[in-house]
């Protein structure tokens, strides 16, 4: 049989790893996975949330209910807003 020499200098590094380091790296992706799905889950709230908003315009200020709104609709809208603001 052929004996493996192992090196008493140079360990080979595949099979040695350090278990703390399996450790920092696993909650490293736990972390990085936890805040990518919160930045998703933000940002499909406030597109829900810009939807919404356009919706309750489109419904409060569309005249001609074509679903959209013209210039004279836009004016009507920009201006509540400004007048809401100065409140």
């Amino acid at each position: 049989m052929i004996e493996e020499k192992k090196s008493i200098y140079f360990p080979i590094v595949s099979d040695f790893t350090f278990p703390e380091m399996k450790n920092i790296t696993s909650k490293l992706y736990l972390l990085v996975s936890i805040l990518v799905m919160s930045f998703t889950i933000s940002a499909q709230a406030a597109d829900a949330n810009k939807q919404a908003q356009h919706k309750a315009d489109l419904a409060k200020y569309d005249t001609n209910k074509d679903g959209k709104l013209d210039a004279a609709e836009k004016a009507a809208m920009k201006a509540d807003k400004e007048k809401a603001n100065k409140k």
